[in-house]
Order: structure tokens, then C-alpha cells, then sequence
């Protein structure tokens, strides 16, 4: 509310004084109303999928002409190496955090990538599921004012998870062509780039202290290969992993989609064209997990 100054000059100094005082009285007593809560971001999509690989991989471990020709994979076209760190107990994936480092063979960069996953109810493919796991993104400060972080549901065979990433680059200096740095550079690295939200997701030095002393779990080698599923364009990757029982080879199949109506679709063709073949693996694909659990 205001007053027309105009008006007000010509009445006495005391109903002046009157009326100044009632609205200010009236603003005191006004409820303050909420600042605009930030809008939920928009993630991309991802479908994730692991092939048999006693299935679809000879004794050499390459692909079966069978495979080649069902599933039209051409030549290698990209190589990588990628490791992670976190403590001996593993608090930061506990927290749902992950720091990894990764370089393509031949980079002169390092990519650091700081990742905080959401999981998703009922196995995450509805949308009002989704939703709900945005919503409380939202609350841990996770949404579409920060674009620093790019938002993903990747979706697998029964889970899926909403992903928070940033990425970083250092330079590779010092190392061979494709190598990654050894434990204390990699605990450098991860430090001295370490994103606001996960330095302050607990009070203190929490995240700077468990990256100053982290294992380093890996390192593991990705191959990647085109292919073609049911008419859709899919990347391979093929990850030995050492386990106790000696080498597995992880083979995974990834789609990216925009939408959630694509997503669900390309992921429905994916499971009914493998499963058909019998080259399915019924498991989740998070290698992520698999890597910590096993180095």
C-alpha cells in the first residue's frame, strides 16, 4: 500500500504521523511470502543393458561371428581407462557420491568426474517415479539453476537411478600415452578439484579427507564398439574385471534418449531383441559397483 505524497501534504502533521505508523503496522503484520523455489531439472535418459558374454564372446574373448553379423558391430572405436577413490569402508558411495578418473588412450586430459545418485522407486521407469526422485534431488540442492551438473536416468534391466554429474580436466602431464596417475596425483586431482556441493555435503573437511586418503579402486580398460539392436544405434563397451574368481568380462549395451516415452520404448526393443536371442544377461548394468565391490 502507498499514499499519494501530493494528497498527504496538506493534512495536519498529526494525521500524518497517524497514517505512517498504521502502515507501517500493516507491513509488520503482512505474512513474508516464500522465495521462488528453483524448478526441477530436465535429465537425459540412458538405457543400460548387459549382454551374456559366454553368450555373444569366443575363447579369445572377441565377439562371435554370430554377434557381428545380429548385431552389425564394426571395428573398435574407442579405448579408455578409468579408475575411481573412495576409503577402505567406502563412505562416499555410501553417501551415493563417486569420484572417477578417467582418460581415452592417447588424451592429453584427465576427465574427473564427481557423480551423486538418486535411486528411483519401482524399478523407475513411470514418471510420477521419476518425479519423486527429482523432488528430492531438489531438497539436496540438485536442480535446474545449477548447470554445472547434467542430470541422467539411467535405466537397466529392473533399477534405475537418477545421476548428477560435472566433469573436470586436468592435464595428463608426466604420464604415458595411456595412463593414469598413480594413488597420490590421483588423490591430488581429486582434491584440488573438488565440486562445492560435494565439499559441503557433510560439515567439516569430510569429502577432502576421505579424497586425501582414498583407495584407488581399479585401474580397469573399456573397449567400445558400434552396433545396432532392433534398429537402434547402441554403443558396446567390454570391461575385463578382475573378481576373486578370476577375470569377467563386463559387456554392456547403452542407448542415450532424450525423452522418457523414447527411453522406455528403445529399452523395451533392447530387452525383447536380446532376451529372444537368449544373449541377455538378467542383471543391472552399474559397473561402477562391481568395480568397488572387486579391487
Amino acid at each position: 500500500m502507498t499514499i499519494d505524497t501530493t494528497a498527504t501534504r496538506s493534512m495536519p502533521r498529526w494525521v500524518r504521523t497517524f497514517l505512517a505508523a498504521a502502515l507501517a503496522a500493516v507491513a509488520i503484520a503482512a505474512p513474508s511470502l516464500p522465495a521462488q523455489a528453483a524448478e526441477n531439472a530436465t535429465p537425459g535418459y540412458q538405457i543400460k543393458l548387459q549382454l551374456d558374454p559366454a553368450k555373444v564372446l569366443d575363447s579369445n574373448h572377441r565377439f562371435t561371428s554370430a554377434a557381428v553379423a545380429a548385431l552389425s558391430i564394426g571395428s573398435q572405436n574407442g579405448l579408455e581407462k578409468a579408475q575411481y577413490l573412495d576409503s577402505s569402508s567406502q563412505q562416499l558411495a555410501a553417501e551415493g557420491w563417486s569420484s572417477r578418473i578417467k582418460r581415452e588412450d592417447g588424451a592429453d586430459s584427465l576427465k574427473i568426474t564427481y557423480k551423486k545418485r538418486f535411486s528411483i522407486d519401482n524399478g523407475g521407469t513411470a514418471e510420477k517415479d521419476i518425479d519423486k526422485a527429482l523432488d528430492r534431488a531438489n531438497d539436496a540442492g540438485f536442480d535446474a539453476s545449477d548447470s554445472n551438473y547434467a542430470a541422467q536416468v539411467n535405466m537397466s534391466y529392473s533399477v534405475s537411478t537418477l545421476d548428477f554429474s560435472v566433469n573436470k580436466k586436468v592435464k595428463a602431464s608426466g604420464l604415458g600415452s595411456s595412463d593414469l596417475p598413480a594413488g597420490k596425483d590421483s588423490r591430488s586431482f581429486a582434491v584440488d578439484q573438488l565440486p562445492g556441493k560435494l565439499d559441503k555435503w557433510k560439515s567439516g573437511n569430510w569429502a577432502k579427507d576421505i579424497l586425501a586418503s582414498a583407495k584407488v579402486y581399479g585401474p580397469v580398460t573399456q573397449t567400445s564398439y558400434s552396433a545396432s539392436i532392433s534398429g537402434h544405434p547402441v554403443d558396446l563397451q567390454l570391461t575385463p574385471l578382475n573378481t576373486a574368481k578370476g577375470v569377467r568380462y563386463y559387456l554392456e549395451a547403452s542407448v542415450d534418449s532424450d525423452t522418457l516415452q523414447a527411453a522406455g520404448k528403445i529399452r523395451g526393443d533392447l530387452i525383447s531383441a536380446l532376451d529372444g536371442k537368449g544373449w541377455l544377461l538378467h542383471e543391472n548394468a552399474f559397473k561402477t559397483d562391481l568395480v568397488l565391490a572387486n579391487y
